[in-house]
């Protein structure tokens, strides 16, 4: 087994993929093509920690919903869940009130369940923060030679 302290880390028990989870949680839209993004986090995620399973969850418009998730883990037997919120702001309602109370519903249900919640959106993470802006520089210069290149032709 790992010395890590990070519950998250590899472990190199055989069933350390089924001991816990992790659920990145979004807002979820009517749009199909919304949630291709967050995809692509969860499979990140996944190459970042093979030994774990990571799952999407949505509040609103999509399934599966944190709830449900959450009880279907259960339902197999996990219990240990790490929760986190792929959400740009946590000023708003979702990331104030309504997703600690949905974790306090859980773990009030369940109370052998081990429930390790960061409200705290991705959106406020220095790093996701100072990427955004990198990529909207490359956005707004890719932009800039778009423009200039329709007004030389």
């Amino acid at each position: 087994m790992s010395t890590s302290n990070n519950p998250l880390s590899n472990k190199s028990d055989s069933d350390a993929k089924t001991s816990s989870a992790m659920i990145v949680v979004a807002h979820g839209s009517s749009d199909p093509h919304w949630q291709a993004p967050f995809e692509q986090l969860r499979q990140e995620l996944q190459l970042l920690c093979p030994k774990k399973t990571i799952y999407l969850a949505f509040l609103e418009r999509q399934s599966p919903g944190l709830v449900g998730l959450v009880e279907n883990l259960y339902r197999q037997g996990i219990r240990e869940i790490f929760v986190t919120l792929a959400l740009m702001s946590g000023g708003g309602r979702h990331a104030k009130v309504d997703l600690p109370l949905l974790v306090d519903e859980l773990q009030k249900n369940h109370a052998d369940l081990h429930l390790h919640a960061n409200f705290e959106a991705l959106g406020q993470h220095p790093e996701v923060i100072r990427a955004m802006a990198r990529a909207c520089l490359e956005q707004a210069q890719a932009a800039s030679k778009n423009i200039n290149s329709s007004t030389t032709t």
